[in-house]
């Protein structure tokens, strides 16, 4: 197990400069298509328009803040949509300054994720090791998720549990953090949605959507990254927070600048 110490004040080591890079893609799903998705939308009386609304007020408010916050922003980020709406206007038109950041239009639904990240790292050139990580649209990371995400990868490498005859490895953060509103408390999640899949370079990708998080171990070795702080921040409803805080190791406490901070935010969220 590796123990992170201090990862906002102080790294635990730097990152060597002549070290081979790694390849990092993260993919963000936002209205890509995916119909049993809709229908069960449709099934609790939820209107979609409404319900994309809400997802893109969290993009804009909590997720594009905490990435663009990033102390290492040497990574891809494919946005993944379907059809084009105002919601995916707005999106688009918040993203294109900043060209780390793709838009990538499916329709395919959730099955051509990883074909689409496959494709993307095609198109840049063949790399050692290639990391590929998920974030939800509503969700965000802590500012130095991606710098302690290399440093993890790093570590693997050089141990050598990262090999032709090896799996790939699935880097997780078990600590994190949940908001609702004013209120925020500690969680703790083994294979949580904010892993990442290491893998060799020189072999088919399977991606981080070769399988859903919790069954992440049937591809890949999996080991959990112990910090000090939370380095990812899952955002839940008023109305059924706590039904969602059933992993938490803490008391639910009030916001303050300094957790905010963490993320990359204000009080109150981010630019929505």
């Amino acid at each position: 197990m590796l123990l992170i110490r201090n990862v906002v004040r102080a790294p635990v080591r730097e990152i060597d400069p002549d070290a081979p890079p790694v390849a990092t893609y993260m993919f963000t799903r936002f209205n890509v298509p995916i119909p049993e998705y809709r229908a069960r939308l449709a099934e609790e009386g939820i209107d979609f328009g409404d319900w994309l609304r809400s997802k893109r007020d969290a993009f804009l408010r909590y997720c594009l803040p905490s990435v663009l916050a990033q102390s290492r922003r040497d990574f891809v980020w494919l946005i993944g949509f379907g059809e084009r709406t105002d919601e995916v206007e707005e999106i688009l038109a918040a993203c294109a300054p900043h060209p780390f950041i793709k838009p990538v239009f499916l329709t395919g639904g959730g099955r051509k994720l990883a074909d689409a990240v496959r494709a993307e790292h095609a198109a840049r050139g063949p790399a050692a090791h290639v990391m590929t990580v998920r974030l939800d649209c509503d969700d965000a990371l802590n500012v130095h998720y991606f710098y302690n995400m290399q440093v993890s990868a790093r570590a693997a490498i050089e141990a050598g549990e990262i090999g032709a005859d090896r799996p790939g490895m699935a880097l997780c953060f078990s600590f994190g953090a949940k908001l609702s509103g004013k209120s925020w408390c500690p969680a703790v999640w083994q294979q949580n949605p904010f892993l990442a899949l290491l893998e060799p370079g020189d072999r088919p990708l399977q991606t981080v959507f070769s399988r859903a998080h919790g069954k992440i171990h049937e591809v890949a070795d999996s080991r959990d990254l112990h910090t000090l702080q939370p380095m990812w921040l899952q955002v839940v409803g008023q109305d059924n927070v706590m039904n969602r805080l059933e992993r938490r190791e803490g008391p639910v406490l009030p916001v303050t600048k300094e957790v905010m901070a963490l993320f990359g935010l204000p009080v109150g969220g981010g630019q929505a």
